[in-house]
């Protein structure tokens, strides 16, 4: 997983976090969903959106006639994650506190993020690629739940008024991914 996969990744769990902090209940609330909750189940909805579109991309006999591949084939993974997407969407629709913004997000995001993994697929080696982008999306995930355990600590910090929102969100963030990117450098000898 390359820099700017991990850049789509971590500018969409801020936006989810964005979101979410806008629209969601206080954990306490016994009537509402957490926020922190909420952000686990929009973060791993769009995951397996993204997941299950690349899974059926990836499986699916792609044409080799005289079209244009470079385009053809990102538009129908678009279109396959979108579908995965609204349906997801359509899952979530009966629940209080999922709003507009927050369904847009969640058809958006996952075609984002598989059209940022269109740089790295091997289509000759489908399962090789399939592998590559489970590991990506379980890392979205995976920083996705710490995200939400640290935003509720955030809630009671004493926060300068020049940081609060967004810039402790991207702070946060690139406090993960630096934290994280220590397995990389173990396993594969390379930090970014």
């Amino acid at each position: 997983m390359n820099l700017a996969i991990r850049m789509v990744m971590f500018l969409g769990l801020a936006v989810i976090v964005l979101l979410v902090e806008k629209t969601g209940g206080k954990l306490t609330d016994n009537r509402r969903t957490s926020r922190m909750l909420q952000l686990i189940l929009v973060t791993i909805l769009v995951a397996g959106a993204a997941l299950l579109g690349m899974l059926c991309y990836l499986l699916l006999p792609l044409p080799q006639e005289k079209i244009n591949p470079p385009v053809l084939w990102p538009f129908l993974l678009a279109v396959l994650t979108g579908l995965w997407s609204l349906f997801g969407g359509w899952l979530l629709s009966r629940c209080r506190w999922y709003t507009r913004e927050l369904q847009q997000l969640i058809v958006c995001l996952p075609i984002v993020i598989n059209l940022a993994f269109t740089t790295t697929l091997n289509l000759e080696k489908p399962w090789l690629s399939l592998y590559h982008v489970s590991l990506g999306l379980l890392f979205f995930v995976i920083c996705g739940i710490l995200l939400a355990g640290i935003q509720e600590r955030l809630r009671i910090a004493p926060i300068p008024s020049g940081l609060r929102g967004f810039p402790i969100q991207l702070v946060v963030l690139f406090l993960i991914f630096l934290s994280l990117s220590f397995f990389r450098g173990i396993f594969f000898d390379g930090i970014f």
